[in-house]
């Protein structure tokens, strides 16, 4: 009998999860590890090991607590790139491609609207759209919320054998 949790299907997250570590080499040119994602997420609050990391993307393990996918996702949405850093039109065309890919057209002009904001008038924005959330009876900042983020991040995102995950 399958297991089955926020993700679906037992293999889902495993796959979801790696293609976010696949689609972080793409972009950054390097691997990224386990342990390094754990210290990472350690440092900023969500403490994971790299051996735990290591069972969900196996699968042996699928059902992360909202902390480590808390963690997840602010690694994979604002990992620290130690590589050099687009700027100038490359950085510009770079943001305008991820623009475009969103279907959602509401959500597309909110985009290109704060794209170029400085960090505290973003952070801003997100301390809003938590309290719109919240007024509308929207989940924020549940196990829920954040799988559905982590499903939003590894969208585009290729698996090893080219398909792509959804």
């Amino acid at each position: 009998m399958e297991k089955t949790g926020v993700f679906g299907a037992e293999s889902d997250f495993a796959e979801q999860l790696n293609a976010l570590f696949e689609q972080w080499q793409i972009d950054h040119g390097r691997l990224l590890t386990n342990r390094e994602v754990a210290e990472m997420a350690t440092a900023a609050g969500y403490p994971m090991s790299a051996s735990y990391l290591s069972q969900l993307r196996s699968g042996a393990r699928d059902n992360p607590s909202s902390t480590v996918l808390s963690g997840l996702a602010r690694i994979f949405h604002a990992c620290p790139d130690p590589a050099p850093t687009l700027v100038g039109a490359a950085a510009a065309a770079r943001d305008v491609q991820v623009i475009a890919a969103v279907m959602d057209t509401r959500l597309r002009r909110l985009l290109s609207l704060t794209n170029g904001l400085s960090e505290p008038a973003c952070d801003i924005l997100i301390t809003f759209s938590d309290k719109l959330r919240r007024v509308e009876g929207l989940l924020v900042d549940t196990t829920e919320s954040l799988a559905a983020l982590l499903r939003t991040l590894a969208k585009g995102a290729t698996a090893t054998n080219g398909t792509k995950i959804r």
